[in-house]
Order: structure tokens, then C-alpha cells, then sequence
């Protein structure tokens, strides 16, 4: 059972996916050293994940994991790229209990405010393979939180404007490792247009850190879109939701923005699982230096349920 955790983490696959593979999946059965009329189902796949939780035991299982790679030249441990992503949680009360989770925390970015929890993670700079994974409640800090993702093996970290400040941070000093954090929009805004063009600073820490952050933005949607069954994760999502969580991963993934500017429903399909109705559709603009989009509410003559769904009261649930 323990391989087949393994496994059902490395594809991110949920619990009846990773039933559906050891059916179908031979070399998947070999590795796991189980027969076709001995296979765990979904139900069991879920408690043995549920054990190990209870237990603690990820941390020791991903460290044996570490050092087997190690062992054989696999992991390149010179730099550290840091970054958090939030994973969104039911915010209703309309319960059970008639509580929301007493985990869960709310908290703000940029304009909009999200509700649930905080995924750090640090990933090699090189390769950009995650090796470090902690998780807060949404209102703790990235500065608050980066010297848990360090192996401290590495000669440099990487960091958003979100990490400013993190030398000083008790459990970074003495660290002998050089800093790499993107400066904030009010010091982007005093720097000399002419010298250093605004859109080079677009994205946070400038092109010199963003061939690794790509990555690590990727491995981020990767452990943030795996829900398994049982656990507590938001399922639908507002309008509003959907279009941050797209927008959010266009600007670190160059190869999801291409994707979904030419197919957006087939993207938003793919990667949200969501299959929308023929009578919808989705345009995508860039904005460029020269060129910006205006993007107007509805007419005044739609139908009620109309202006509901383009208020954000359509949830992406619905076409699950």
C-alpha cells in the first residue's frame, strides 16, 4: 500500500483514479507487487492515506524518498526557489454543524478576499522539483513561513515581493545563503523608466528569476488541482474564482497562458475539470503596451438568471 500511495502522489491522481490505474496499468501492479484479483479500491487507497496522516508518517516517508534520489545524483540542491499558493475552502455555513472548518482562515490578495488555507512550497531552482511543502491556515505569511521550505544545502533562494524581509526573520539569520527577493510596487515605481522599462518588472522578481518560478507555479497548481475524495477542498467555485485561479496560473506558466488563449474551453476543461455547455463562450485578450481591453457588464435586458451568473453567482460546480 505504501507504493501505491507513492504512486497515486507522483500523478497526482485522486482515489478512484488511482483505483482505475492499477486495473489498467501493468508496470503500475508490478511496482506495487499486487495481482489483478488482489487490488485495493478507492475506499482503501483513501483510509491508508488517512492513516499515514493521523500518524504523521509523510514527512519520514518523503525524507527516505529524498535521500534515495540523492543517492543516485537525482536531486540538485545549489538553489531554492519559495513561493505559496492558496487553496480554497466552502466558506458556507450551511452545514452540518453550521460552522465553517475551524482550520480554515480568510484573507486578502490583491482585491479580492479567499477563504481556506496556504500551500508553501520550495522547489529546486535548477530542475524545479518540489522538496519542501508546508501548510498554514490562508492568513500566515510568506515571510512568516519561507525558512521551513530551506533543506540548508542551498547557496541562493528565490522569492517574491511576499518574502521581503526574510534575512531578518529569526529563523533565517546566519544563514549563509544570498537573497534573492523581488522588490514591491512602490520601489518598482520610483526606478527610472528609461534605465529598467516597467514591463520587464511586470512579474515580480524580474526574467532572471522567472525561468524557475514558472516551474515551481506549475508543481503549485499540480498538488493544489489533486483533490481526493474525503478531503476538504473547495468544489465549486464563483465566476470571480475561476477567472483568478486562471489568470494567477497564466502569468507563471507560459505554456498554460498559449493554451488557453487558443482554446480556452478545452483548457478550463483540462485543467478545471469543468465541461462547459455549447451555448457559452469564452474569449481571451492580452493586454500589451499599446493596447488595453474594457471589458463591459452585460446588457441591461438579459434575463435574471442571466445577470446572475454574470454578477459570479454561477459556480463552476455546476458543470462538474
Amino acid at each position: 500500500m505504501l507504493r501505491v500511495h507513492c504512486v497515486q502522489l507522483f500523478y497526482n491522481m485522486s482515489d478512484p483514479g488511482m483505483e482505475d490505474m492499477l486495473c489498467e496499468v501493468e508496470s503500475v501492479r508490478r511496482f506495487a507487487g499486487l495481482r489483478m484479483d488482489a487490488l485495493p479500491d478507492e475506499t482503501t487507497i483513501l483510509k491508508f492515506r488517512h492513516l499515514l496522516e493521523e500518524h504523521a508518517l509523510g514527512e519520514g516517508q518523503k525524507a527516505v524518498i529524498d535521500g534515495h534520489l540523492e543517492s543516485r545524483g537525482l536531486s540538485l540542491r545549489e538553489g531554492t526557489v519559495v513561493d505559496a499558493s492558496i487553496v480554497a475552502a466552502p466558506s458556507s455555513t450551511k452545514n452540518r454543524d453550521g460552522k465553517r472548518d475551524p482550520e480554515m482562515r480568510q484573507t486578502q490578495k490583491g482585491r479580492q478576499w479567499h477563504f481556506g488555507m496556504k500551500m508553501h512550497m520550495g522547489a529546486d531552482a535548477e530542475t524545479g522539483v518540489a522538496h519542501s511543502l508546508a501548510v498554514t491556515a490562508a492568513n500566515e505569511s510568506d515571510v512568516a513561513n519561507a525558512h521551513r521550505l530551506l533543506h540548508g544545502g542551498e547557496a541562493r533562494v528565490w522569492g517574491d515581493s511576499g518574502c521581503r524581509g526574510v534575512e531578518k526573520r529569526d529563523g533565517n539569520l546566519g544563514r549563509g545563503v544570498e537573497w534573492r527577493v523581488a522588490m514591491g510596487p512602490a520601489a518598482r515605481g520610483e526606478l527610472d523608466p528609461v534605465v529598467i522599462p516597467h514591463k520587464t518588472l511586470r512579474r515580480p522578481a524580474g526574467p532572471y528569476i522567472f525561468g524557475t518560478c514558472r516551474r515551481l507555479g506549475s508543481s503549485c497548481h499540480a498538488v493544489r488541482k489533486q483533490a481526493p475524495e474525503g478531503d476538504t477542498v473547495a468544489k465549486a467555485q464563483t465566476h470571480e474564482e475561476m477567472r483568478a485561479e486562471l489568470i494567477e496560473r497564466a502569468v507563471v506558466d507560459e505554456e498554460f497562458r498559449g493554451r488557453l488563449m487558443n482554446d480556452p474551453k478545452a483548457t478550463i476543461k483540462d485543467e478545471l475539470g469543468l465541461d462547459l455547455p455549447d451555448a457559452i463562450s469564452i474569449q481571451v485578450h492580452e493586454d500589451t503596451a499599446m493596447t488595453s481591453h474594457l471589458v463591459l457588464p452585460p446588457a441591461a435586458n438579459l434575463e435574471e438568471a442571466e445577470l446572475k451568473a454574470a454578477a459570479g453567482g454561477m459556480t463552476a460546480g455546476m458543470y462538474r
